[in-house]
């Protein structure tokens, strides 16, 4: 006897073959995204930790006390903004930037309070110094390779730093004949 009710196994069969060509298309749509942001994130270099301190030195110094107890070569802390005012204080596909030391970029909170306080002394302070000469507040911090060659990677990649951020940088210190304090860096710690 033959029935009139239809044949749904040959609608089940094609359901379960579109569900199974729809999975398979999702999955292939997935991996694709996920291959694209792999993609992406493999193209935006890391930082390189080997130069980033975990721990912010306490013996960090201005940019002016540094100069002023340094010997050539000898080994600094030292605390600054990096900035270069209006202009850029990177220098493209180079490790390497200014900064300056202001009251604000001071871990010395007594330092910092003198400079506004009563008993204030234009003389002796290291603020009102940094205004008489300008060079007295600038560094010049360089990441250096073995043969003293300044890295050839952007410092902002490099480290992940970036204009008007506070850090704290370690190295040994000249001064060029500018008058700059020229450190070649061995660590870097971003204060904020």
């Amino acid at each position: 006897m033959k029935s009139n009710a239809p044949d749904n196994s040959k609608i089940v069969g094609r359901a379960s073959f579109r569900q199974i060509g729809c999975l398979l298309a999702l999955s292939l749509v997935l991996a694709g995204c996920d291959a694209a942001s792999d993609a992406g994130s493999a193209a935006a270099p890391a930082v390189d930790s080997e130069f980033l301190l975990a721990e912010v030195p306490a013996d960090a110094v201005s940019i002016s006390d540094a100069k002023q107890g340094l010997e050539a070569g000898g080994p600094v802390t030292v605390i600054a903004r990096i900035t270069a005012g209006e202009h850029d204080p990177f220098e493209t596909d180079k490790a390497m930037f200014l900064m300056k030391s202001d009251t604000t970029t001071t871990l010395d909170a007594e330092a910092a309070a003198a400079h506004e306080g009563p008993g204030h002394d234009p003389d002796n302070c290291p603020f009102c110094k940094q205004k008489n000469n300008p060079t007295d507040s600038v560094a010049i911090v360089r990441f250096l390779d073995e043969e003293g060659k300044i890295l050839p990677q952007d410092a902002r990649e490099m480290l992940g730093v970036k204009k008007d951020q506070v850090v704290v940088v370690q190295g040994t210190a000249s001064v060029d004949p500018l008058g700059h304090l020229m450190i070649d860096a061995s660590g870097l710690f971003i204060v904020r």
